[in-house]
């Protein structure tokens, strides 16, 4: 400490011997490298301020991003859900709903039967059809059930239909085919 005291007090005693010129021309070049230190601190602030502004802006654009796609996943998972519990009842009332819708049209079930379809491990899915066959059915009341089958649920579908007509009587048919629908796939399967 005593040092520096020394050391400031020879510079104020060699600035005492200065002319005032010379002490002018001292005064504006410490106030010069003064100002400069000051500007370049400063410039190093503003620059520092700078970037992490820029950082702050990436990182909120960043969470804006994470929040939307956040909030979409979860809109995503609830519908996700609701269509699974659509298409879970789907299984359970399959045979119920084409029995159901039978008797609704006046139409006599001579078979149904109900089997497991294909499997679609990426979709996670297993198709699920009831093979129906009646006798002895008119067309109008025929396609009457068949509309209230593909009405009755969007996630039933009607395909391998085969009409064969009676030789005993042209006017009525013997009709077959699948009602599909899909259902989830246990975790067990």
């Amino acid at each position: 400490m005593e040092k520096i005291v020394q050391k400031i007090e020879e510079l104020r005693m060699l600035f005492e011997r200065l002319s005032s010129r010379e002490k002018v021309l001292v005064l504006i070049t410490a106030a010069a490298v003064v100002v400069f230190l000051v500007f370049i601190a400063i410039a190093v602030v503003n620059s520092s301020l700078g970037s992490l502004k820029d950082r702050l802006e990436t990182k909120r654009d960043a969470y804006e991003q994470v929040n939307s796609l956040k909030n979409r996943y979860v809109d995503s998972k609830k519908e996700m859900e609701r269509f699974r519990a659509e298409i879970g009842d789907s299984k359970n009332t399959l045979t119920q709903d084409v029995g159901q819708l039978a008797q609704e049209n006046g139409i006599d079930l001579s078979q149904i039967v109900q089997s497991k379809g294909a499997v679609d491990k990426k979709a996670n899915i297993r198709a699920v059809s009831v093979k129906v066959e009646l006798n002895r059915v008119e067309l109008p009341p025929l396609l009457k059930f068949l509309e209230s089958i593909e009405k009755k649920n969007k996630l039933f579908f009607l395909d391998s239909i085969t009409l064969r007509r009676r030789y005993d009587n042209p006017a009525q048919l013997d009709a077959s085919f699948n009602v599909s629908t899909l259902v989830p796939l246990n975790q067990d399967e």
